[in-house]
């Protein structure tokens, strides 16, 4: 038997349909890689969330940031590379 998982956009669809169903606020940002609005909780006043996320609609990961009603998406730049052993 074969079992069959929802994708990311439809976990995303659903979770972001049951909390607004309940009332639930959220507030809104744009995705940092595909630039698609994308709904998220709030942070309690004065807190700061960070996470790391998955894109409901590319899937790409990228970093989230919510503080209080205000969110936003980053994609930090790789870091530097170094050689091993001193060789340039």
């Amino acid at each position: 038997m074969t079992t069959v998982t929802p994708s990311t956009l439809q976990r995303y669809t659903d979770t972001i349909a049951t909390l607004e169903a309940k009332g639930i606020s959220l507030v809104v940002f744009q995705s940092p890689c595909c630039n698609t609005a994308i709904k998220t909780l709030p942070a309690p006043e004065g807190a700061s969330w960070d996470s790391t996320s998955q894109c409901p609609h590319c899937e790409a990961v990228y970093m989230k940031i919510t503080t209080g009603r205000s969110a936003k998406g980053l994609i930090p730049d790789a870091p530097a590379t170094r050689t091993v052993g001193g060789s340039k």
